[in-house]
């Protein structure tokens, strides 16, 4: 009975989102080119039954348990004061703080080597639609729904104002992953728009556009992005399966060898500052895997650091970037015919 009450949920959701926002995306199109039945519909669409049968009330579980404890550690003074306020001033907080805990928490998930395994199952999405918001691993929901909702619980917010705000923001997320690009000017500033975030899942991994709702906490913190187009490439980077059970998977298959590298790299980066270190001799070539560390005589010769999922950028194989212990980017000069076939991509 539960399953079959779990399909019908997750069909009538379905029908409900296509009549909200297909008719959007055909009406104010952000890519004209794009069709319904693009490449990795499929995997979208399973990731929307996965959550209507499986994965929302794993969450829910998870939030109904932790949700008593933080409320008993919460002082009663302070649920009182919050419970005086009225419906409008409540909700206002109840977004703005849920904003800036998503902004700083999706920041993590960019920056993080271990959150970002889970997230970049999202941003592997390469064609954007209502349907591509569902694409998102169990575990970075989880994440998610504990960074907005348990602090929430833990400043008194009454249980309603939580799902309204939850409702509110389901379909937030839906709205600025779709296929649409509205004409509202400047107001994009204020409200948001789903222009500035699909130029978050540009192939870049700091691309920027990290809040939620509104992207006032861009504008303030200094990542705000808004090109007047849409990306060339969306998607990540590095290999990610196409299917459903290979993208639920894919975090765990990433293997201690890679970890281990990248520990040993940012060891000695701590020596130098720099997180390079010596090149192989001429003569002597390698080539690059996902996670492998290319290392260099000088920073002149470094082919790239890819440590942890860090992207390396090149405009061809003979000149690349290497990414600093500090994230910054570092142009390289091209490298010498001894690098021939180290098989550097930009």
């Amino acid at each position: 009975m539960r399953l079959a009450n779990g399909i019908l949920d997750a069909a009538l959701g379905f029908l409900a989102l296509f009549l909200i926002f297909r008719p959007l995306e055909l009406t104010f199109p952000a890519d004209k080119r794009q069709r319904f039945f693009r490449p990795g519909w499929l995997t979208d669409l399973c990731f929307l039954i996965g959550q209507y049968l499986f994965f929302n009330g794993a969450v829910f579980c998870v939030l109904a348990h932790g949700e008593r404890y933080v409320r008993a550690a919460t002082p009663e003074a302070l649920r009182h004061s919050i419970a005086g306020l009225s419906g409008w001033v409540q909700a206002v907080l109840v977004v703005l703080l849920g904003d800036l805990l998503i902004y700083w928490g999706h920041r993590l998930q960019h920056r993080v080597g271990f959150l970002w395994r889970f997230h970049s199952i999202h941003h592997s999405a390469e064609h954007l639609d209502w349907l591509a918001a569902h694409r998102e691993h169990p575990i970075d929901a989880i994440y998610t729904q504990f960074l907005v909702n348990l602090p929430i619980f833990a400043l008194g917010f009454p249980i309603r104002s939580l799902a309204y705000f939850a409702a509110f923001r389901g379909l937030w997320a839906v709205f600025i992953h779709s296929n649409v690009r509205l004409p509202i000017g400047p107001l994009r500033v204020l409200i948001g728009a789903p222009e500035l975030h699909h130029w978050h899942h540009d192939r870049t991994r700091e691309s920027g556009n990290y809040a939620n709702v509104s992207p006032l906490m861009d504008v303030i913190f200094g990542t705000y992005r808004c090109p007047d187009h849409e990306p060339a490439n969306l998607g990540v980077s590095e290999p990610i399966p196409r299917s459903y059970l290979g993208q639920l998977l894919h975090p765990f298959w990433r293997t201690s060898e890679g970890n281990s590298r990248s520990e040993t790299c940012r060891k000695r980066a701590g020596r130098g500052g720099k997180k390079v270190v010596g090149l192989p001799g001429p003569g002597r070539k390698r080539g690059l895997l996902n996670e492998d560390v290319v290392t260099g005589a000088a920073v002149e010769q470094v082919v790239a650091v890819v440590a942890d999922e860090d992207v390396v950028a090149g405009a061809a194989e003979q000149r690349v970037v290497a990414i600093a212990a500090d994230e910054d980017v570092i142009p390289i000069a091209a490298v010498g015919s001894e690098l021939d076939g180290a098989g550097v991509k930009s």
